[in-house]
C-alpha cells in the first residue's frame, strides 16, 4: 500500500522514507525504531498530523467519548461539591517538586 500524501507535514515523512529506501533499504523493511526516529524529527505540528492520518478513526472517536465522559463525571462531581480545585500555582509547584526529586 502506497501513503499518497497531499498534506506537505507528511509529504516530509514521506520524503524521509523515500531517501531511506533510495540508500537501498526496502521501504517495507523500515522498522518500527526507524520511523519513530524520523518522526522524531518531526514538529509536533507535523506529528499530529501523521498519527491523524494513521490513527483508526474508531480510536479517536473512542477516546474523544471517553474524555467527554470523563469531563462531565469531573464537572458533576465540583457541582455537587464532592471536589474542589486547587490552584494552579499549588499544582505547578507539586509536579515540578516531583520531577526535582527524580
Amino acid at each position: 500500500m502506497k501513503l499518497v500524501a497531499s498534506n506537505p507535514m507528511v509529504s516530509g515523512l514521506t520524503l524521509a522514507l523515500d531517501v531511506y529506501a533510495r540508500q537501498g533499504h526496502a521501504p517495507h523493511m523500515a522498522t518500527v525504531h526507524q520511523v519513530i526516529e524520523l518522526a522524531a524529527q518531526l514538529s509536533e505540528d507535523e506529528r499530529r498530523v501523521v498519527v491523524d492520518a494513521i490513527a483508526p478513526k474508531e480510536s479517536v472517536e473512542e477516546l474523544a467519548r471517553a474524555w467527554g465522559e470523563e469531563i462531565a463525571r469531573r464537572a458533576a462531581r465540583v457541582r455537587a461539591g464532592d471536589s474542589k480545585g486547587r490552584p494552579a500555582e499549588e499544582v505547578f509547584d507539586r509536579i515540578e517538586a516531583k520531577l526535582q526529586a527524580k
